[in-house]
């Protein structure tokens, strides 16, 4: 009886899967591949353009983003697009007196040219939204991905709610 109890939970252990992120991209490979941390505006720290992982697109096209939520989380989806870099991405989360609250911290208008904000976070774990990209050249665009989770007060900035990817075009 003894070895049954410790020998289960080692079994568990043995067969279950480590899921590296809460959000990961499957229609387009993502600047970081599916590891990702809390850090905007692409999920690593002074992270940098990729090479080998450029998307090429025509100015106004749709793209079909697709991606898994591997941990459901309360809250909503931002899609935003950076014409030179990754460098003039806001943050969902505001300066907010209770910090506490979901209504006060999160921005879920849309407060940039090209940003689609306040995406249903579906509970289901394959998630898809329809994408038009700007209708402008660039040599140097990413898209944005972020996860905003409204379960993890107290929301700051930087804080312990956002998920990020980063496709570059």
């Amino acid at each position: 009886m003894k070895l049954r109890s410790v020998l289960a939970p080692l079994c568990l252990l043995l067969l279950s899967q480590n899921a590296e992120a809460h959000l990961r991209l499957t229609s387009h490979l993502s600047r970081y591949g599916g590891s990702q941390i809390k850090t905007g505006p692409c999920g690593i720290a002074n992270g940098t353009r990729t090479t080998d992982k450029v998307y090429i697109a025509k100015p106004g096209t749709q793209v079909m983003l697709i991606w898994d939520e591997y941990i459901d989380h309360p809250g909503f989806y931002r899609i935003d697009f950076d014409l030179d870099g990754d460098d003039d991405f806001s943050n969902p989360i505001l300066p907010c007196a209770n910090q506490n609250s979901v209504a006060d911290c999160f921005d879920t208008s849309n407060t940039g040219p090209y940003m689609v904000n306040n995406i249903t976070d579906d509970p289901a774990a394959v998630q898809s939204y329809l994408y038009t990209l700007p209708d402008l050249e660039c040599s140097n665009c990413t898209l944005q991905v972020v996860q905003a989770m409204q379960d993890k007060p107290p929301f700051t900035d930087p804080g312990n709610e956002m998920y990020y990817q980063c496709i570059d075009i």
